[in-house]
């Protein structure tokens, strides 16, 4: 009998094969996580045979990671998440991103960073060593980091030294994608720890209630006025 794991490995295999295969006869690339994230490397999935092969070989490799790895550990992933958006946090307000893209592919030692941005750089060198396990910068030798293809989405495409000097200003006539990730890193975030005291509290459970009456109420009767109006 074939094991589930020897199944996904075939499936990863057969979609890699495939999307080489697309690749190779349009003339289209595979993206590559050490290069900043351009529209241009995202034409690929225009394809929809590479389009599905890609989303094949990503379903099949975290299904892959949840059956191997310990379950402690993908427990944790889930748990420890914070830890994750914390760091990125730390890191897209005080305009790493926008630093790295200065310095090019050589990267920059965190000692640098931290003397632009005023971070302690050992605080900083730990949370971008940590979201660098995670693909989002790279460290391309000890205490010297780059963007990668995540960490430039971050990317307002500013000058470091204008959004520094006006943070304020920082999202102004921009893509508008660090912009949303700051606000789900901030207000969403911290919101989000207190979900369980929200859904456990008896008042707001019933405040809860009343408000969904009050809005299902709402729109029947803005229904019935919209059918008096026709």
């Amino acid at each position: 009998m074939v094991s589930q794991v020897r199944q996904l490995l075939n499936l990863i295999t057969d979609a890699v094969d495939k999307l080489e295969s697309v690749c190779d006869s349009t003339g289209l690339t595979i993206p590559d996580l050490r290069t900043p994230f351009t529209l241009e490397s995202e034409a690929f999935r225009a394809n929809p045979d590479a389009a599905e092969s890609a989303r094949i070989i990503s379903a099949a490799t975290l299904h892959l990671e949840a059956i191997l790895s310990p379950p402690q550990v993908s427990l944790y992933h889930v748990v420890a998440g914070h830890f994750k958006s914390a760091a990125l946090r730390v890191c897209l307000q005080s305009h790493v991103t926008e630093i790295l893209r200065e310095a090019g592919p050589e990267g920059l030692h965190v000692d640098d960073i931290a003397a632009k941005n005023g971070q302690d750089p050992r605080k900083m060198a730990q949370f971008l060593r940590y979201l660098a396990t995670n693909h989002i910068y790279r460290e391309i030798k000890p205490n010297v980091f780059t963007n990668t293809r995540i960490s430039s989405l971050m990317d307002t495409l500013k000058p470091s030294e204008e959004i520094i000097a006006h943070p304020e200003n920082k999202h102004d006539n921009t893509s508008g994608l660090p912009a949303l990730a700051a606000h789900h890193l901030d207000e969403a975030f911290k919101a989000s720890a207190y979900a369980w005291e929200a859904l456990s509290d008896p008042l707001e459970c019933e405040e809860f209630k009343l408000y969904s009456q009050r809005m299902r109420f709402s729109k029947r009767m803005n229904g019935q006025s919209f059918q008096r109006d026709l």
